[in-house]
């Protein structure tokens, strides 16, 4: 898909968002995702500089990295993370984490698969692939280096069985 060649792009050229959440993901008119406020990042990194860390609620801690939520600088890796994470709610309705000590959780605790939140929500699982499931884990493993490196390659992983046949439809089509 067009967004995570976009993002992978960036990523190459040393730009990270640091900051993907539900609110800065949008769907266009072609079905393509696009990002928001990815040209505010350098101007909310200096402002929270200034104010010593005050800004801190405008970084929804349950879709940051461990890493970023510790002031680490963005990586790819945490934009993964945080867009995995946003995947997870839209899939399932919730965060990954949803109460108690949140920066805790985030930091030390995996969280439920896919299939296990729908599973614990009263909704059915199966309707969310084996491979998208393993894949949104995967990238939401607190070492970032077990983590997939780009966003492609989570999505290549979590659309495979999608893929399979001969079909134009099987070959395109996202269930997501």
């Amino acid at each position: 898909p067009i967004f995570s060649v976009a993002l992978d792009r960036a990523h190459e050229d040393k730009q990270f968002h640091g900051r993907l959440t539900p609110e800065s993901l949008v769907l266009n008119r072609g079905g393509e995702i696009r990002i928001l406020h990815h040209g505010w990042l350098a101007l909310f990194s200096d402002l929270e500089q200034r104010a010593e860390g005050k800004l801190k609620s405008l970084l929804p801690m349950v879709y940051s990295s461990p890493q970023v939520l510790d002031g680490r600088a963005a990586r790819a890796t945490d934009d993964v993370y945080s867009f995995s994470a946003t995947l997870y709610e839209l899939i399932t309705s919730q965060p990954p984490f949803v109460s108690g000590d949140l920066a805790h959780q985030v930091r030390n605790v995996e969280p439920d698969s896919l299939r296990q939140r729908l599973e614990d929500l009263g909704e059915n699982p199966n309707r969310v692939p084996h491979n998208l499931d393993a894949a949104i884990s995967k990238c939401l493993l607190k070492d970032p280096s077990k983590r997939f490196q780009k966003v492609g390659a989570f999505w290549e992983a979590a659309w495979a069985e999608h893929s399979v046949g001969n079909s134009e439809e099987s070959q395109s089509r996202s269930p997501v």
